[in-house]
């Protein structure tokens, strides 16, 4: 039992970690975001397109971040509310509890939860993967803006054509981050390593 509790405690010390490392990283790309978009019209024309392509690279890559951020909030709380009832079961046997968790895990619908993962108004979480979307776009956008790029509809009105831009690149990232987060959803969190071996007998 008390190993259960020590590992119970660790899972909610590193999902605090990880939201607090994936609020930073957003937080930080934000304010370079910022500085870059407050001054870009002092930044020679010359040079403006290389300084947003490498700062849309960077995004690429702090959205990737994101995406493994989320993975990993995923498991942690898969493996407290596993933990949770294991510490909290009033079962004789290892194979009543590993049946409970089992029946926990088996219960939850891909579909279901994916609906909660992209509804801002279900989830917190959702909404903050929005929003550092959006910020990892606003390079890409700056960079596509009056030419005839791949994203780009310069026939359109330059705000719908930002929203289908939008629109273009928030769909190849929840594409993405569904091919990640997949394995996390529906893997039972006692096969996971944090939880591998534990003993579940009291």
């Amino acid at each position: 039992m008390d190993l259960q509790l020590e590992i119970y405690e660790q899972c909610n010390e590193h999902l605090r970690e990880t939201d607090k490392k994936r609020d930073q990283l957003a937080g930080f790309f934000a304010a370079i975001v910022g500085v870059v978009f407050a001054n870009i019209q002092d930044i020679p024309a010359d040079n403006r397109p290389f300084i947003l392509a490498g700062l849309g690279v960077l995004g690429l890559f702090v959205m990737l971040s994101i995406i493994q951020y989320r993975k990993w909030h995923i498991l942690y709380v898969h493996c407290i509310q596993a933990l949770t009832i294991i510490i909290s079961s009033n079962a004789k046997s290892n194979k009543d509890v590993l049946s409970r968790v089992k029946e926990k895990f088996t219960s939850i619908k891909y579909r279901s939860s994916l609906r909660s993962r992209i509804n801002p108004f279900d989830s917190a979480e959702a909404s903050i993967f929005y929003v550092i979307t959006f910020i990892c776009f606003v390079p890409w956008q700056l960079l596509i803006s009056g030419s005839t790029g791949i994203l780009a509809c310069p026939q359109l009105d330059p705000i719908l054509s930002s929203i289908i831009d939008y629109a273009i690149f928030e769909l190849c990232v929840l594409i993405i981050s569904e091919v990640v987060l997949y394995r996390a959803v529906k893997t039972n969190p006692l096969d996971s390593w944090i939880l591998l071996g534990l003993d579940y007998g009291k």
